[in-house]
């Protein structure tokens, strides 16, 4: 799970850590990582360079939430 907290957020903090992610799944020997992200989340995973596979919802404390899958090649 990635958070950043609303007082960082467009400072760059999550784009470093995703990085950081792809670089250690990269050295596991993946080609590609996937993500479920939030509708709010989605613009900035596509920033970073992930597609959306498929969306679908999700039920949290009895309310539906919009989800998405998306992944991205990282070599």
């Amino acid at each position: 799970m990635l958070y950043v907290h609303k007082d960082r957020q467009g400072q760059g903090a999550a784009g470093r850590i995703l990085f950081e992610l792809e670089i250690a799944a990269a050295a596991f020997g993946k080609a590609v990582v996937c993500a479920d992200v939030s509708l709010t989340a989605r613009p900035f995973f596509e920033h970073m360079g992930y597609e959306t596979v498929c969306s679908k919802a999700v039920m949290r404390r009895g309310v539906e939430l919009a989800n998405f899958r998306m992944v991205k090649r990282i070599f």
